[in-house]
């Protein structure tokens, strides 16, 4: 059975799906506009499928994404050549460059990782966008396996007060 992620009130729905399960996607029965639901994948094949809410309506782009936490781990952990990234920090910089709409290396160049800290939402002056601000919300799996990161954009926020879980 898919897992879910639990997001701020109005912010919808988010599932993972692990590798290789039959998918059938529960945005697909919403109709067309749905069918295009953001969806992430992790290094290993496990999908994260999100169904915005209300609290999106008004986004000009939405976006997210997922980590596998054991990608962070051993030799291979990206930490090791730049002390900054994080699981945490790599979910979030990575939202922020697909609301940017820029690669995700020159975005690094250009704007640095994101620092999320320990709070499970960040907002951000997007780079090149005018007033246009991200607002980000992290959460991870009820496994702990997996942090995901899910971020809209939009021209001011409505909602200055930073969500709470």
């Amino acid at each position: 059975m898919p897992e879910a992620f639990t997001l701020p009130a109005g912010w919808g729905a988010a599932r993972l799906v692990p590798p290789g399960a039959a998918v059938r996607s529960p945005c697909a029965a919403a109709g067309p506009a749905a069918a295009g639901a953001p969806r992430a994948y992790d290094h290993e094949g496990a999908m994260l499928e999100w169904s915005p809410g209300p609290a999106n309506a008004e986004a000009a782009a939405v976006a997210c994404d997922l980590e596998h936490v054991g990608r962070f781990a051993g030799e291979a952990d990206p930490a090791r050549t730049d002390p900054r990234l994080s699981v945490r920090a790599w979910v979030a910089t990575e939202v922020l460059a697909k609301l940017a709409n820029v690669p995700i290396l020159a975005f690094v160049r250009d704007c640095g990782v994101a620092d999320p800290g320990d709070a499970p939402q960040l907002e951000r002056a997007l780079p090149g966008a005018g007033s246009e601000r991200a607002r980000l919300w992290l959460a991870v799996s009820a496994d702990g396996r997996h942090v995901a990161c899910f971020g809209m954009r939009c021209a001011s926020l409505t909602d200055p007060t930073p969500a709470t879980s």
